[in-house]
């Protein structure tokens, strides 16, 4: 337990050396049919439940479906392959970037790349 001080919080050190339990992964669900994670979907890995996902649908910027789900930090590499349960059958699904999207503005980008083809 961390208990708050004037001079900071006991524990802290300890605290600032611990890895995390779990780590929030952004996850491609390849269902194959219209089937969506919608949340507190089971994930499986070596037929292990290791974590759960939070929220989920279909992007269609992605033409997939994604989730976000905690998984054990040996899990949270881009790549790593694991399971979602929906409806009582696994289904593989992939570890990606997130976000899977540019978020810088397009009219943004637009006005740097013409003022640096204008130079």
């Amino acid at each position: 337990a961390v208990v708050s001080t004037q001079s900071g919080h006991y524990g802290r050190e300890e605290l600032m050396f611990q890895e995390p339990k779990c780590k929030l992964v952004m996850l491609t669900v390849q269902t194959h049919n219209q089937l969506d994670p919608y949340g507190n979907e089971t994930v499986w890995f070596d037929n292990k439940v290791v974590g759960n996902t939070t929220s989920g649908g279909y992007s269609y910027q992605a033409k997939s479906s994604i989730c976000y789900a905690y998984v054990p930090p040996h899990l949270a590499h881009l790549g790593k392959q694991v399971y979602v349960e929906l409806l009582g059958a696994r289904y593989l699904a992939t570890v990606v970037k997130d976000p899977m999207y540019e978020t810088e503005a397009v009219r943004t980008r637009n006005a740097i790349r013409e003022a640096s083809a204008s130079v």
